[in-house]
Order: structure tokens, then sequence, then C-alpha cells
């Protein structure tokens, strides 16, 4: 009998140090792998270190780049913090929007709306980092009712993100390979801040307070590598989501039921991403108003504000989708003008047109894609050729020619295949077989003068 017990002793003892060598794995595994100084944890930081909060701004990064507290706070006499997030879905917007709720004396809710953000099945799993940066300052139970929330109808115990959500890592990693995990670990025990970590792993990126921050980087809009917004968010293969657009309707009812304003708004995209969305966007902010409305709130998409009121500039953009800086502290200037008006008790509504007189209103061109393929084979008896396609982002009434140009892999100088044409597809037909960086440039049928834009691309022959 003694033996027995000190089998079942043993089999105890064995067990507990198994647990516990996993657990300092995966402790280990935290502090080197997952980044110090993620944006969730700087912001989530200042939040709980922030006393003064009477409106806070919740969303995704388009929020986090468009919503300046320094640009808007003097104008609407606001004390205001920014938690947008990069890929915050409107589960943890809620989450946020609620624990602000629970903690200030909140009169204003603004929610940046992505549209991207509303296409797809929502990602959440217990490892999100956004919910792990809010339960640092929580209590141990109020992880169920947030999880309870969150995963509601979602499917996560079913794939891997069963097992990836002990690991933190797996949602996010420190960047830079070995070194950046030797940097990361640094870091953490030389006394480096949180905000001077965060500006380290991403170098452009400066933070200017009150959760805000933003980089100084422009968009070229020649850069053929530089998706549009509906092709990098697949508008034309995943369906709307129901369930993130539970996630508004619900933000929407807490602040009705707390007495809070709630605005929703849309930051600008550059022209040639606005472009993009011709087909889809009438019906995805149709549906994302109705919610907002239906439940009290108001909805305002500064893409189709009119330019009298706003317009962004070129040079307001740092990607296919993302204000910097200079983008950040224009659109904040006019939005605060716009809840000024709205204080005052001023309509508004003229001061946004709709996507078809906004498509129309842009007179050049935005940019030009590339789009070349190979063609080996050919038809019996035809030279190898590359079918070359380009797309312009323009106006609806403007009208384009192209031309185009090849390199070979040993020339100096690009050669012109073909002169400029309205055409905006060729066959390009080489003498001989290799590897070519083909070149569009576009301008606007009439002109005389040298391309708005132009895109390279590789094909091989």
């Amino acid at each position: 009998m003694q033996t027995s017990k000190n089998s079942i002793l043993k089999g105890i003892g064995a067990a507990i140090i198994i647990v516990a060598i996993i657990a300092l794995g995966i402790s280990a595994g935290t502090f080197a792998l997952a980044p110090y100084g993620s944006k969730s944890e700087v912001i989530w930081s200042e939040f709980r270190q922030t006393d003064d909060i009477d409106t806070i701004c919740v969303g995704s990064s388009l929020g986090a780049h468009a919503y300046d507290p320094a640009a808007i706070d003097p104008i609407c006499g606001t004390a205001s913090f920014n938690m947008s997030t990069p890929l915050q879905e409107t589960a943890e917007s809620y989450l946020g929007l609620k624990e602000a709720i629970e903690h200030h004396n909140i009169k204003r809710v603004l929610f940046g709306v992505d549209y991207s953000a509303f296409i797809g099945e929502p990602n959440l799993y217990p490892a999100r980092v956004f919910e792990n940066e809010k339960w640092k300052g929580d209590a141990f139970t109020e992880r169920f009712s947030d999880l309870a929330y969150m995963l509601d109808d979602t499917d996560w115990l079913f794939d891997e993100r069963s097992i990836n959500w002990l690991f933190p890592w797996t949602e996010q990693q420190a960047s830079g390979g070995g070194s950046g995990i030797l940097r990361n670990m640094k870091m953490r025990v030389d006394g480096t801040t949180l905000i001077e970590a965060a500006e380290i792993n991403e170098e452009d990126w400066h933070y200017y307070g009150r959760g805000y921050g933003n980089e100084n980087l422009v968009v070229d809009y020649n850069d053929n590598s530089e998706e549009d917004f509906a092709k990098v968010a697949q508008f034309s293969g995943r369906p709307f989501s129901e369930k993130k657009l539970q996630g508004l309707a619900d933000m929407v009812e807490l602040c009705e039921a707390s007495g809070i304003e709630f605005i929703a708004f849309a930051p600008a995209l550059p022209d040639f991403s606005l472009i993009s969305l011709d087909g889809y966007y009438d019906d995805i902010s149709a549906q994302i108003r109705e919610v907002v409305e239906a439940h009290g709130g108001s909805f305002y998409d500064f893409n189709v504000a009119n330019p009298t009121f706003y317009q962004a500039q070129e040079g307001h953009f740092e990607d296919y989708q993302h204000y910097n800086a200079a983008g950040g502290s224009a659109f904040s200037e006019a939005f605060a003008k716009l809840l000024t008006a709205r204080e005052q008790g001023k309509d508004v509504s003229s001061w946004f047109t709709t996507f078809d007189e906004r498509l129309a209103s842009i007179d050049h061109i935005s940019a030009v894609r590339l789009y070349p393929s190979d063609h080996p084979n050919g038809k019996p008896g035809e030279k190898p050729h590359a079918h070359i396609v380009a797309r312009c982002f323009t106006g609806t009434n403007v009208q384009v020619e192209y031309r185009f140009f090849a390199k070979a892999a040993h020339d100096e100088e690009f050669k012109l295949v073909r002169d400029w044409a309205p055409e905006s597809e060729f066959d390009f037909i080489p003498e001989h077989g290799g590897r070519y960086t083909m070149r569009v440039e576009a301008r606007q049928v009439g002109s005389t003068g040298e391309a708005e834009r132009w895109a390279e691309d590789i094909v091989r022959v």
C-alpha cells in the first residue's frame, strides 16, 4: 500500500514538474519573442495612467492614423484619447469602449470606420494583443466576461488557434531575426520605456501622446507593388460579416443607453484606393450607416466630403489606406470643425456628397498599375510573348492613353515598344526571349506633355 501511495505521489510530482517546465518555457518564449512595446501595450499603459478623458476614439489602424487628440482637443474643448490599434475587431472596440465608460466620464465616442474590417469573418481568439494588454489592468474574472463576448459564435476551438493562444508570440513577433530577438530581450531589462521600444520596433513611427502615433512616410503613386484598397481587402472574394456589424451595433447601443454621443467616421483613402471601391462602396457604406443611425449614432464619410469642406492631398498618405502625420493633422482639423458645427446645431449634410459625385470630381490620373502575364509557348507558329495589361485609376470623366516600354536585362535604357494609344493592353513580342522590365506610362487624352503616372514590372518571355 505504501509503495502504491509513493508511486502516486511520484506521478503527481512528475506532472507538476512537467507543467512547471512547460510554463517556464512559455514564459521564456514570451519574454524573448513577444515584442516589448507593441502599440496596444503603449496605448493601454498610457490609458491607465491618464485621468482626464471625456472622449475616446476606437477602431482599427485607419482611426489610429487619423485622430490626433492634440489637434482636436484645443478646438473642441475636449480631453480625448485614441484607443485605436492595428486590426482591432469591432468586438474589441466594444470592450475597449466599455472599459473607458467604466473608468471615465465619457461624453463622446468616435469610431473610425475601416470598410475592409467588415469583410470576412472575425479573427478572434484569446491571444489577441489588444485584449491581453487590457487584462493587465483588469481583475482576473473580467477575462471570462470579455472572452464570452468576444468568442460568442466563433470556432477558434476547432483550429490551430485553440493551441496557439497559449503562445502570445504567435500573434505578434519581435522583428529582425536573431538580432531582433536579442534587442527585444535587452529592451525589457535595460530601462527602455514602452514608447521608446515602440519607436525602435517601427523606426518610422513616432508617438505623439494620448494614444496617437504616426509616420512621415509618403506613398509612391508610381510604385507598382502598392496595391489598391479593394484588391488588398479582397472585396470580391470575401463575404460581408454580420458578426462584425453586430459589434458596431453593440457599441452604438451601449452609448445610447449611457447617454453618450456616438459618431462613426471614415477617414479618406487615396484617390486610387477610393476608385477601386467602385461597385462595392454603396453597399457596404449603406449597411454601416444604417446600423449606426438606427441605434442613435451619426456617420460621416470623409471619402465623400465636399471639397469646399475637406479634401485630402496626395502627400497625406503613407500607403494605400493610411494617413501619415501630415494627413492625420489635416483630417483632425477638419473633423474638429465638423464636431464644433454639430455642437452649434448647424446642418452639416451639405458638407458631404455621394460616391458617384466624388468620382466625377477626380480630374486626374491617381495611379496606373501594370499586370504582365507570361505566354512562353504561344500559339503554334507564334513567337513567345507576354500579354501586358495596364489599369488606370481615374475619375469618371478622365480619358486615358498609354505607351509601353521594355528593357532587357542587359540593356541600360528602356526602348519604346508601343506608342501612345487608348488601348490599355497589348502583346509584347520581343526578338529574343529572356527577362524584361516593362514600363507603362499614362496621360490624359489630348495632352502633349509627359506622363502623369507610370509603373514598372518584370516579365519573362
